[in-house]
C-alpha cells in the first residue's frame, strides 16, 4: 500500500511540474489589455506561429492573436448564424443557395472586418469555408475535402 501511495504522489508531482502555465510575452499582454479593457482571460496559449489568448468581452467568446512582439495580429469571435449581417445572409444566399451554414465566426484584422462562414452541401457532399467583407463582398473561399482533411 505504501509503494502504490509513493507511486500515486510522484506521478502528481511529476505531472504537476511537466504542467506548467505558460507566460505571454508582457507586450502582448499590455496591448490586448489596452484593446479589450473589460475582457475577462481564460487562457493564454502559445500556438505555431503567434500567441493566443483565449477570452469572454461583453458575452461574445473568442480569441485575439499577436506576434511574439506583442503586436496584434487579429480577433476571432463565434457566433451564431442568427447574429450574421443581413447583408452577408443574403449574399450566402445567393453565391450558395444549396448550402447551409454549420459554423461562423466575426473576425477583426487590421485591414477590417470579416465574418467566416463554415457551409455545406449534404446532397453533393460539397463543404467550403466562405469568407465576406462587411459590405457582403466574398472574399475568400476554401473547399474542404472530407477524404483526408485538407484545403483544396
Amino acid at each position: 500500500m505504501k509503494k502504490l501511495t509513493l507511486t500515486v504522489a510522484s506521478l502528481c508531482i511529476s505531472g504537476f511540474l511537466l504542467a506548467q502555465e505558460y507566460t505571454p510575452p508582457v507586450k502582448a499582454v499590455s496591448t490586448f489589455e489596452a484593446k479589450y479593457p473589460e475582457a475577462i482571460v481564460e487562457e493564454w496559449y502559445e500556438g505555431y506561429s503567434d500567441v493566443e489568448c483565449y477570452f469572454e468581452n461583453d458575452g461574445w467568446y473568442g480569441s485575439a492573436h499577436f506576434d511574439e512582439s506583442g503586436k496584434w495580429l487579429f480577433s476571432e469571435f463565434f457566433m451564431d448564424e442568427s447574429e450574421l449581417p443581413k447583408v452577408v445572409t443574403e449574399m450566402l444566399e445567393e453565391d450558395f443557395p444549396e448550402h447551409e451554414i454549420s459554423e461562423a465566426t466575426f473576425k477583426e484584422t487590421a485591414d477590417g472586418k470579416m465574418y467566416e462562414v463554415t457551409i455545406y452541401n449534404e446532397a453533393t457532399e460539397d463543404n467550403r469555408i466562405v469568407t465576406y467583407n462587411a459590405e457582403g463582398k466574398l472574399i475568400d473561399e476554401a473547399v474542404i475535402n472530407m477524404d483526408d482533411d485538407s484545403f483544396e
